[in-house]
């Protein structure tokens, strides 16, 4: 088992994002998980980031506000 403290996540600049502030929960560390990451990632009001694509899928969870995620296929307000 890894454990993080929230209070010793690293903020991290992520390519082609604007206006946003993000923190490595787990992964990309020594004795962290191989295959898989979380961050937490805060846009500012207009920020936003892409397009682009990653070899990772990505899970998305708003807590607050909403944000739009644009594929090739659709479009979506979270």
């Amino acid at each position: 088992m890894h454990v993080k403290r929230f209070e010793d996540a690293k903020p991290y600049d992520a390519p082609n994002h604007r206006e946003m502030v993000g923190l490595r929960l787990q992964g990309f560390e020594p004795g962290g998980p191989e295959n898989q990451w979380v961050g937490l990632s805060q846009f500012l009001p207009g920020g936003g980031a892409g397009p682009d694509s990653t070899p990772f899928e990505k899970v998305y969870v708003v807590l607050d506000g909403e944000m739009t995620v644009e594929t090739v296929r659709q479009e979506t307000v979270l």
